[in-house]
């Protein structure tokens, strides 16, 4: 596994009193030898919770069953990672690795502005490190959309599918429960 450390930053967000610090970093996937970005996350909640977390900072392209390319090209892949139905999405991070919980997007999101402001930080030019992308997502009639627009990620609450949308036009980001036959980008969260 190659690994590596540099400090990327550290900023202030005033208005709740929250810290954030970013750590840059990568993990080489075992299975297919891919490297990704990663981002070690140190935050303390607005509740006083100190949380460090490392996030990958792109998004999964690893196939599985049940995991494409938008419009079944490969270059939207290679761009903007793979789109997984709910139950490929479940085994596809890498051991050690998994899809973030509904708590954990939220304390993300929470020291990162709230629901309504957390998008500037967190979409592939905030100041968070996370890079969230914009890889639309695809239905259950194979239609796809929202590539470069929007960013669709799975999320998991106990038995659940739940989904964080971030959108290029507003720095709200949505959190909603949805159905297992759409295809949507994954992170994944160190263990």
């Amino acid at each position: 596994m190659k690994y590596f450390i540099s400090l990327l930053g550290l900023f202030l967000i005033f208005n709740n009193e929250l810290v954030m610090a970013q750590i840059e970093s990568e993990f080489t996937d075992s299975r297919d030898g891919k490297t990704y970005s990663t981002v070690i996350l140190k935050y303390k909640t607005d509740a006083g919770v100190n949380i460090k977390q490392e996030w990958f900072s792109q998004n999964l392209n690893f196939e599985v069953a049940q995991s494409f390319c938008y419009k079944s090209e490969t270059a939207y892949c290679e761009v903007f990672g793979r789109l997984y139905l709910r139950e490929a999405s479940k085994g596809a991070c890498p051991s050690g690795w998994h899809i973030p919980t509904s708590t954990e997007w939220m304390a993300l999101i929470t020291a990162n502005g709230g629901l309504k402001k957390a998008g500037a930080q967190l979409n592939e030019n905030g100041d968070s490190g996370l890079n969230l992308q914009m890889g639309g997502f695809g239905d259950v009639g194979q239609h796809y959309q929202g590539i470069g627009a929007s960013g669709y990620y799975w999320s998991t609450k106990g038995s659940g599918s739940e989904l964080i949308t971030i959108d290029a036009s507003t720095d709200e980001i949505l959190y909603d429960a949805i159905g297992n036959a759409n295809k949507n980008s994954v992170r994944c969260v160190r263990d």
